[in-house]
């Protein structure tokens, strides 16, 4: 059987060429989400088999799709779509398989969904600033 977490590394490939600093914040947010939060929070995920506090794949997946929507670039429009679909079979995935539970998930989106925004504001400041000269 397919393993659907294996998706995050295409669509992080794909976004790398679109949006290469977002892209990159949000590896490094999953790594550090990876090592450092989960270990501290130490929630176990449903099936016990490791800590899932926060989904890593939902902060990821989260912050790509606000950074893709937040582009205001109509060409990507479809991208936006394949994306946010694998958000949604993720999230059935992980609840299937008892990976993780709907608070581990929610709190990933909503983790993501607030990084999304500080990292957005940087890339917005900074172009804006650069284009001022």
């Amino acid at each position: 059987m397919y393993n659907i977490s294996k998706l995050i590394y295409f669509i992080c490939f794909i976004t790398l060429f679109i949006i290469p600093f977002q892209t990159i914040c949000a590896i490094a947010i999953g790594i550090f989400n990876e090592y450092i939060i989960k270990e501290y929070i130490r929630e176990l995920r449903p099936n016990g088999l490791g800590y899932g506090m926060p989904s890593t794949h939902m902060i990821i997946y989260t912050i790509i799709f606000i950074s893709l929507i937040t582009n205001n670039n109509k060409k990507y429009t479809f991208i936006n779509v394949i994306v946010f679909i694998i958000i949604l079979l993720t999230i059935w995935y992980k609840n299937k398989i008892m990976d993780h539970d709907s608070k581990q998930i929610l709190y990933g989106i909503l983790i993501g969904a607030i990084c999304a925004i500080a990292i957005n504001y940087v890339v917005k400041s900074t172009y804006d600033s650069y284009m001022k000269g």
